[in-house]
Formats: structure tokens, sequence, C-alpha cells
């Protein structure tokens, strides 16, 4: 029921002695009120039709399109490996960050690491290709690695700061350090009714809880907490893979990347995935 707004407008006494006059001129305030509760209702139908207003955490990801449900079958979606499904695809790219910023726990050294890689892969042609940047203050005294790791079809190389490594298990060992490896994924979500366009892709947004996630490379101990968290999952049902999956945390003494000592921070996953782009050519890296 829409309010009613106070007629200011309109001043009608009843002081005549006809009751007539009164009568009449009761039932002309009656209708000039219905005419004005009306106006207010179409007034406040044409507020509440009005486009909603995009949220600042859409406009840093997508232009939404509309709300709507995603197609059946696609109402809760699981991707405990958050680059599943990928070699259902033709070609694609990767780009995916792990990052933590802190201390150890209880103490005020500070304390860092992070991995960022991207992935280019034509599936068709079996042949997939990682570099990626590992740098660390979880270790004294370790540079920053930079590894490029090329797998065709079972072959692995690696070249390593600019040097090839011969070892076969370490070379298919590096071609295996991809988004799901390092990022885990989300359990299970549920879908929202928002339809967006993510890297180029359609796609629908999917909720999730801390419980749903998936975080191989943090593990949590007995005193170990995760204090906040935010984070956004955008799946393609059309291909049946993630294409954006963003996730902050704010942790409490737990251990990264099997590091013994705990630590105390932020961490921050970064996941996009592009299928846009002409399939690469990948061959045999340089130096190998």
């Amino acid at each position: 029921m829409c309010e009613a707004r106070k007629p200011y407008l309109v001043a009608m006494t009843l002081t005549s002695s006809n009751p007539f006059s009164r009568r009449r001129a009761a039932r002309c305030a009656l209708l000039l009120t219905l005419a004005l509760l009306l106006t207010a209702c179409r007034q406040r139908e044409i507020v509440i039709t009005l486009p909603t207003e995009t949220t600042l955490e859409l406009a840093a990801t997508a232009a939404v399109l509309t709300r709507e449900a995603p197609p059946p079958g696609f109402e809760r979606v699981r991707f405990p490996i958050i680059d599943a499904n990928l070699t259902q695809l033709d070609s694609y790219r990767a780009q995916f960050s792990f990052a933590f910023n802190g201390t150890f726990a209880r103490t005020p050294r500070l304390a860092s690491t992070e991995t960022r890689g991207e992935t280019t892969a034509n599936v068709l042609q079996q042949a997939r290709r990682t570099v990626s940047t590992i740098s660390t203050t979880l270790q004294p005294d370790v540079r920053p690695l930079q590894l490029d790791a090329v797998l065709l079809g079972e072959d692995p190389f690696l070249v390593r700061d600019g040097a090839c490594v011969t070892n076969r298990d370490e070379a298919l060992l590096a071609t295996n350090l991809v988004a799901g490896a390092v990022l885990g994924g989300v359990r299970e979500a549920q879908a929202l009714p928002r339809r967006a366009i993510v890297n180029g892709e359609q796609v629908w947004e999917y909720h999730f809880t801390l419980d749903d996630l998936n975080l191989p490379n943090v593990t949590l101990g007995d005193n170990s907490r995760i204090v906040g968290m935010s984070g956004e999952l955008w799946v393609s049902p059309s291909r049946n893979v993630v294409v954006r999956y963003y996730l902050n945390l704010n942790v409490e003494n737990v251990t990264l990347f099997d590091e013994p000592l705990p630590v105390t921070g932020a961490i921050i996953v970064r996941y996009d995935l592009f299928l846009h782009e002409d399939p690469p050519n990948i061959s045999i890296p340089f130096g190998c």
C-alpha cells in the first residue's frame, strides 16, 4: 500500500448550512483525495521500476546486464579446483596470483610471499605453457624464482632463472604449477540472479562461504583463525568453467605452503580466464 500525501493544496470548509452543499463539498473532497492517492501511487511505482544502481563491487568487475537465474543445472556449481574443465576448451589463457602480506605470528617481523603466473594452452595441440614468478620472505635468503615451464604432449621442459633444467621430474612438477594447484577453489557455490560480461564472456555470479573454500596452501592449526573474508566467483555455464575468482582473507596464526612458521596478515587471491583470443603457438622454451 502506498502512503498518502497530505493534500496541502486543498482547503475545503463545510460551513454551509445547506446539507446538500455540505454533502457535495464532502464528495468533492473525497474525490480529490482519491485522485491525489492515485497520483502518489503512480509516482511511487515509477520510482520502483527505475533501473537499480550498479554497486561499486559490480562496477569493478563488469557491466551488469540483467538480473536473472542461470541456465537449468547451474543453480549450484562445484569448482574445488578453480581451473577445472579447461581441457574441454580449444585454447585459453589464465592469469593467477596468490599473495600474502603480514607478519610472523606474535612477532613484529614482516613476512610476505607471492606466486604469480600465466598459463596459455593450445588444447588441440596438447601444448601448455606456464610462466611464473615466486618470491617469499617465509624462508631466509631466498631469491625470487622465475620459471618457464612447457608441456608438449607428455614431454616437459623447464627454464629456471634463464637456465634449462634437464631433470625430467623437476620439469614435470613445474608444468603442473597452474592456478588450481596454487589457489585451490570453491567446493560449492550458490547462484545469484546476476548476469554479466566478464573478460568477454557471459557469466553468472555465485555466492560462497568460508566453509566452501578449498585452500590447499593454507593450513589452520588449533590457534588459527580466519577473521575476515570477501570474494566473488563468476562462472560461464555455456563452457562450464570459472572465468573470474577473487578472494580476500584476513588470517591469524596460519601456515602457508607447508612452511614451519605461522603468519598473520592478509591473503589476496586472483584468477582470470580469457577465452576470446587466437590459439597460442607454444614451442620448447628458449634455452632448452
